[in-house]
């Protein structure tokens, strides 16, 4: 296997999804046991956590914490992997109105970028 190059980490950016809901994509790099990760390939993703804020409320969840995953769901670096994701976050949230939301990613110690994230009216 390659020997990776990238540094670990964590990015975010938004995508409209066939139903029109904001899709939040995201791209990871990580090292094996680093960065508070002692996991390995696709496990990686179910350790993903999105952190939506909007005013005083927030929400806290893992996306793919009960979701089956397969070792060709990452790509392997040598010393760790890369991956993709897309999650629908409402259908993750019980934040239910229309507001703009602010959205993270993290994984082990890496923190994601901040989106800007409108909830339209439905």
């Amino acid at each position: 296997m390659p020997e990776t190059t990238e540094k670990p980490l964590i990015e975010i950016k938004l995508q409209a999804s066939p139903n029109g809901q904001p899709l939040v994509s995201g791209k990871f790099t990580i090292e094996y046991g680093k960065n508070g990760l002692n996991v390995e390939g696709a496990q990686a993703l179910k350790h993903i956590v999105v952190a939506i804020t909007e005013r005083g409320s927030h929400q806290v969840f893992a996306p793919f914490k009960d979701v089956a995953v397969f070792p060709d769901d990452v790509k392997y670096t040598g010393k760790g992997c890369t991956g993709f994701f897309n999650v629908n976050i409402f259908e993750h949230s019980q934040l239910v109105h229309p507001a703009d939301y602010f959205v993270c990613c993290s994984l082990g110690t890496l923190v994601s970028n901040v989106l800007k994230v409108a909830k339209p009216l439905k």
